[in-house]
């Protein structure tokens, strides 16, 4: 989910998302500029006193690299927010967004907060019963084939019953 504050534009999104952040760009009075013919980019950072090298990551136009331009004309820019750029990232940043346009830098949205939020579903793999268990250490005893998980260190139990293999765990010792 993607939460633009309209005031101070500050952005809250969820960690691993995939968003589309529409970015007007006005006059004082709040008027459409046709900005055609300009560039931009979107700029998120750890804090303010960061190098632009150490910069989390920056989008720029055209579409390829993160920002359409495609309703310039109607003073609306398009950021996208891949989530492979959110997957690592968690809690405060801040970002802002420059325009360059007939020579002139001029900055569309002043330094504000990026909040990504940690989620239910993050990065890594998951350890599910029907998955493929990485089997070393296993141990055998009395038919029935112990394996220790290789990510978690939990101990699973594989064993045949009435014709049908059944797994059971994880467990943190075995026998169990």
């Amino acid at each position: 989910m993607l939460n633009i504050d309209p005031i101070d534009y500050s952005v809250e999104i969820d960690r691993g998302d995939d968003q589309e952040m529409e970015i007007p760009i006005v006059d004082a009075d709040g008027n459409p500029l046709d900005v055609t013919g300009a560039s931009f980019r979107l700029t998120v950072k750890a804090s303010l006193g960061d190098a632009i090298g150490a910069a989390i990551f920056q989008l720029t136009n055209p579409i390829g690299n993160g920002i359409d331009v495609a309703s310039a004309a109607t003073g609306i820019i398009v950021a996208y927010l891949p989530h492979l750029y959110l997957e690592a990232m968690d809690g405060e940043y801040v970002y802002d967004v420059e325009m360059i346009l007939a020579g002139k830098v001029r900055t569309v949205v002043r330094a504000a907060r990026f909040f990504v939020s940690k989620d239910v579903s993050t990065p890594g793999a998951v350890t599910n019963p029907g998955a493929v268990i990485q089997d070393f250490n296993s141990i055998s005893i009395a038919g029935v084939l112990y394996l220790r998980d290789q990510a978690t260190g939990l101990w699973w139990k594989r064993y045949f019953s009435n014709g049908q293999e059944m797994t059971d765990g994880p467990s943190a010792s075995f026998p169990f």
